[in-house]
């Protein structure tokens, strides 16, 4: 039984516990497009796993290691949204359901040897295959069994909720008298308030769509399957590669003169980026580090695609035909390296001098992440056996992880901040450290206190600070469990320390 899976046809006979689980999914659906906050989601999530590896139980499958790593490290990418709740939270989210796909996919037999042929990209094609439920009427079929007992047991329980209404309605009325009662009650359903028809039958829609999806990837991972041989795929790959070496070769040729001549052009420049001085001629650092950088990432972007086109499309019968593949991927990937290189040195003279900004983390992350994946290219020529997309996949899902739990807008702001006080740069842009949000404040807190203690707290620029540091003691205030993040928390106890509330 090696090899990758299809599914088969046959009619799926559901479990009692597998109906429960089909209302869980519709729940928490719901209750995933109500989320207002970063910990609600992470809780949702771990709900969905959890609820899967009971279900998984109670259908008598054994949860292997590494099936299990896959949960955990899909729980990893959805807490890491309470460190870093902003953009890098929709990569978390994503990178997350794909682990989840791949876990349901290896907990209910789906072999990963496939993911060590490099043909990983199949092996999640396979995973996420739920999102094709097939017959949509077998979800509402199953959200009403009527022949079962668990649904006998949910008529019961939903008859004897509305039977307890009317009493329940009474007893508060009658309890009503106590002011403290009424005040608690008041808090607990201030949600009601605002309550709108039109927002709730929304969020039960689209809820019943991530329900269905949901129960669809249980549903197609853990029903019986017919074990094909994993040959079969690797002779499909086989059959698209018929481009042959002499024109993949002669291809590459122009660009490789195209980069000649630019290397040879850009010689000063890259002098210069290396070892952190102005090139003749430039008098603007702005102007120096920006120059060129966006389209140095793009020709990076570029050449790594026609490199993936050219592995997939060229023969490789022969070892001459193996050696050319091998002598382009090479050449390309240390000129792209270079522009890599020169890039991030432009980046880092600009950072160095004025500073961080989220574009400029966000653009070094990236290039960053582009030079890792180049670096196993080269690697994958010197080591046949060497899994080139596996091993890209995990970095992309290690660079996105590093990047969402490392807070990296509070980062920022501590590296400005500590820039300016040590004196490396003359001033700080104290709108642009608001503009960050909450994971700037225990920054903010320190650039106050330096004003402070060097005498200058009634300068402009402080008093523009103190202000800001009001407006997010008064946000602050409204808190709550679900609203928990971990910028949050380190906001809270520097704006207490700062104002002697501790």
């Amino acid at each position: 039984m090696n090899g990758l899976n299809e599914y088969t046809e046959e009619k799926r006979i559901y479990s009692g516990f597998e109906s429960v689980f089909a209302w869980l999914c519709l729940l928490l659906g719901y209750l995933f497009c109500r989320s207002a906050s970063a910990l609600h989601l992470a809780l949702i999530s771990l709900c969905v796993n959890s609820l899967t590896l009971l279900a998984l139980y109670k259908k008598g499958v054994k949860i292997k290691a590494k099936s299990l790593f896959l949960c955990l490290l899909s729980l990893a990418f959805s807490f890491s949204v309470v460190i870093t709740p902003e953009l890098t939270a929709l990569l978390s989210l994503f990178c997350s359901m794909l682990l989840y796909s791949l876990f349901l996919y290896s907990a209910s037999g789906g072999s990963l040897k496939a993911a060590g042929s490099d043909l990983l990209p199949l092996n999640m094609l396979l995973a996420i295959k739920g999102a094709k439920i097939g017959d949509l009427a077998d979800y509402f079929r199953l959200l009403m069994p009527r022949k079962s007992k668990s649904f006998k047991q949910l008529l019961y329980i939903a008859l004897g909720l509305c039977a307890a209404v009317i009493p329940t309605m009474v007893v508060v009325s009658l309890l009503s008298y106590d002011g403290g009662f009424v005040g608690l009650l008041d808090k607990s359903f201030a949600f009601l308030k605002n309550f709108s028809l039109k927002s709730q039958i929304s969020s039960l829609l689209f809820g019943l769509i991530i329900a269905i999806y949901l129960f669809g990837l249980y549903s197609v991972n853990t029903e019986k399957r017919d074990y094909v041989d994993i040959e079969k795929y690797i002779g499909l790959v086989e059959k698209i590669r018929v481009a042959p070496a002499s024109a993949v070769a002669a291809a590459f040729i122009p660009l490789a003169v195209v980069y000649a001549f630019f290397f040879v052009s850009q010689w000063q420049y890259y002098l210069s980026a290396f070892s952190g001085v102005l090139p003749e001629g430039v008098e603007n650092y702005a102007e120096y580090a920006r120059q060129g950088f966006f389209e140095l990432c793009s020709v990076s972007g570029i050449n790594f695609a026609l490199l993936a086109v050219a592995s997939l499309l060229q023969k490789r019968k022969c070892n001459a035909e193996k050696l050319v593949l091998k002598a382009v991927s090479l050449l390309f990937s240390l000129m792209t390296l270079v522009l890599i290189g020169t890039a991030l040195a432009k980046m880092l003279l600009y950072i160095d001098r004025f500073g961080l900004t989220v574009k400029r983390v966000l653009a070094s992350w990236f290039i960053v992440l582009l030079a890792l994946i180049f670096i196993a290219v080269i690697l994958r020529c010197f080591l046949p056996r060497f899994k080139l997309f596996t091993v890209s996949c995990c970095a992309v899902l290690a660079m996105v992880l590093l990047l969402s739990a490392s807070n990296y807008k509070g980062l920022i702001a501590d590296y400005n901040v500590d820039a300016f006080i040590s004196g490396k740069t003359e001033r700080i842009d104290i709108t642009a450290l608001y503009k960050l949000g909450e994971p700037s404040t225990p920054a903010m807190v320190r650039l106050a206190k330096y004003y402070e203690s060097n005498g200058d707290d009634g300068a402009e620029e402080y008093s523009r600070l103190r202000n800001m540091l009001d407006e997010r003691r008064e946000e602050q205030k409204k808190k709550g469990f679900l609203r928990f993040s971990l910028p949050k928390h380190l906001e809270s106890n520097a704006l207490e320390e700062y104002y002697g509330e501790k």
